[in-house]
């Protein structure tokens, strides 16, 4: 095979080789780039034992060799870098134990190996970065204790890794990136009291994790994004206690999570994104009353909420957005005066609400709003209620609004409200009632 070289640095050499079936035992004794070397090679079902021992960089080495089938065990001690080295090697069912201990970035190390049932104990205590590492291994059943100890960036790096019914207690106090990292583990019923106190990012850090029944009470007060984090953890019953008193970010944060029966009385105060926080957590009947006085988008928040009998008199007076807010909340059967003062978008808001029959007067004396669009739509809105919403629009004195209070078996309007109704009217108003 004369095109094979002999150079310190074989950075892409054999790159996109697919016609190799195998592969020779070549002089790489002085080579310490292996970086792409065998990128694509997915002829290869086996490969040699050659002498990688001075190989510091072995990013993309044997990225897309999916038909290996086995590997062996080279001298990888003094690789630094490993981004990406076995990237979609789905042909390997198990990985030797390597020496990567002076190695510092894994990321996307293991992408989408699903062939793996199981992954050695490795000892990666250098190692900083391990975003994506076993990303989509979901042939995983188990994973040893890798020492993880140094790692400061664990973004998706076990993500749909669904076959996991276990997690072991490995070392991530040094982790400051959590998003997404246990992302689509299904197969998980609980999870370890991991050290995330560095953490700041948990952005769908559990998400879609739907086999978890319970949950730690994770050190997680360093955090100031939890989008998404618990997002259909359908299996969840209780919730504890979290210091989330950084938060800023709680936007389908507990999206799902339809086994809630109760909710904590969480430090949320600084969060200003609740946007379908708690949308379809169908089993709670009550809620804690939340200091949520920094939120500016509620939209979604609580809809389908379906099993609340009441709402709390939450501070919403810094809000913006109310699309959809209580949408489908059908066992209401009243509202509390919050202030919606700043409220700009309503459309949706309390739709569906079909055992609702009181609303406050005076809600919308100040409200800047003027998008009701199918806000009070399939309620069951007595006549005083109706009145108390037409009046207080017309109080408000905005123009050029769109208001609906249909179907359902919401009252029409009395006299007083009919006379709101044609005043709205005469502001440029569209204003549609039973």
């Amino acid at each position: 095979m004369s095109f094979l070289p002999t150079k310190p640095n074989f950075v892409a050499a054999w790159a996109n080789a697919s016609f190799l079936a195998e592969f020779p035992v070549v002089d790489t004794a002085r080579a310490n780039n292996f970086s792409y070397a065998w990128y694509n090679c997915s002829g290869l079902s086996s490969f040699p034992v050659l002498n990688t021992t001075f190989g510091t960089d072995f990013s993309h080495a044997w990225r897309g060799c999916y038909g290996l089938t086995t590997f062996p065990a080279l001298n990888t001690g003094f690789g630094v870098n490993f981004t990406s080295a076995w990237q979609e090697c789905c042909g390997l069912a198990s990985f030797p134990s390597l020496s990567v201990s002076s190695g510092t970035d894994f990321s996307q190390a293991w992408y989408n190996c699903w062939g793996l049932t199981s992954f050695p104990a490795l000892s990666a205590s250098s190692g900083t970065n391990f975003s994506y590492a076993w990303y989509g291994c979901y042939g995983l059943t188990s994973f040893g204790a890798v020492n993880t100890s140094s790692g400061e960036y664990f973004s998706y790096s076990w993500a749909n890794c669904y076959g996991l019914t276990s997690f072991p207690s490995l070392d991530v106090s040094a982790g400051i990136e959590f998003s997404g990292t246990w992302q689509g583990c299904s197969g998980l019923t609980s999870f370890p009291t991991l050290d995330v106190s560095a953490g700041f990012t948990f952005a769908n850090t559990w998400y879609d994790c739907s086999g978890l029944t319970s949950f730690p009470g994770l050190d997680v007060s360093s955090g100031t994004q939890f989008g998404g984090a618990w997002y259909n953890c359908s299996s969840l019953s209780s919730f504890p206690s979290l210091d989330t008193s950084a938060g800023t970010d709680f936007s389908y944060a507990w999206y799902g999570c339809s086994s809630l029966t109760s909710f904590p009385s969480l430090d949320v105060a600084s969060g200003s994104y609740f946007s379908y926080a708690w949308y379809g957590c169908a089993n709670l009947t009550s809620f804690p009353s939340l200091d949520v006085s920094s939120g500016n988008d509620f939209s979604y928040a609580w809809q389908d909420c379906s099993g609340l009998t009441s709402f709390p008199g939450l501070d919403t007076s810094a809000g913006t957005n109310f699309t959809g807010t209580w949408q489908g909340c059908s066992s209401l059967t009243s509202f509390p005066s919050i202030s919606v003062n700043n409220g700009l978008d309503f459309g949706y808001a309390w739709e569906g609400c079909g055992a609702m029959t009181s609303f406050p007067a005076n809600f919308f004396d100040s409200c800047a709003g003027v998008y009701f669009g199918s806000a009070f739509n399939n309620c069951a809105l007595d006549q005083t209620s109706v009145d108390n919403i037409l009046v207080s629009l017309d109080y408000a004195g905005q123009s050029n609004g769109y208001l609906d209070i249909t179907g359902g078996t919401s009252a029409a309007p009395s006299g007083t409200g009919a006379s709101a109704a044609s005043s709205l009217a005469g502001k440029g108003w569209t204003v549609n009632t039973n």
